[in-house]
């Protein structure tokens, strides 16, 4: 520019490698000088996922997703009996979640009392991680838990003591 200054950004180095980069500048007839610099690269960032189960219903579920240097996070519920997908797949078809939120999801429409798994996937800092599926089962409806109330009694017959309940 005007000013004698110019910025480049070098693309695709490796991570934890030195490189030399010299810097020349010339006018019309001459070369003007030159520097030399010597400069290593950062590690790459590791990708970090971690889940938890916050709370399982008759017909819900809520998690929790904690992540470093996820660009996109995807998540999957599926019944416990079949295999896991690719994470690709999970990926491409599952739902994203909104990368650094601290809210819990939500996930609705659940069956009573079934197995199922939750399949969490995050891409970022050029790696895919699939956090280890969370197993869940959910919970039986409320209207098909019967309350009892029972009545208690003691006995003794032949020296010897007992109790009974009497369910009603």
């Amino acid at each position: 520019d005007a000013e004698g200054k110019a910025e480049v950004k070098a693309e695709g180095l490796s991570p934890e490698t030195s490189y030399k980069v010299v810097a020349a500048a010339k006018n019309v007839t001459k070369l003007a000088g030159s520097n030399t610099l010597y400069v290593t690269t950062k590690a790459q960032a590791e990708l970090q996922l971690e889940v938890e189960i916050v709370q399982v219903t008759h017909e819900s579920m809520n998690f929790r997703v904690n992540s470093a240097n996820a660009e996109k996070i995807a998540y999957l519920v599926m019944y416990a009996s079949k295999d896991a997908p690719e994470p690709s797949y999970v990926l491409l078809n599952g739902n994203e979640i909104e990368v650094g939120s601290k809210e819990s999801v939500e996930v609705t429409g659940l069956e009573c009392v079934k197995e199922y798994q939750l399949l969490v996937v995050a891409e970022g800092a050029g790696q895919t991680v699939m956090a280890e599926p969370e197993m869940f089962t959910t919970k039986d409806d409320p209207e098909n838990v019967v309350e009892h109330n029972y009545t208690r009694a003691r006995g003794t017959k032949y020296g010897s003591s007992y109790f009974m309940m009497f369910s009603y």
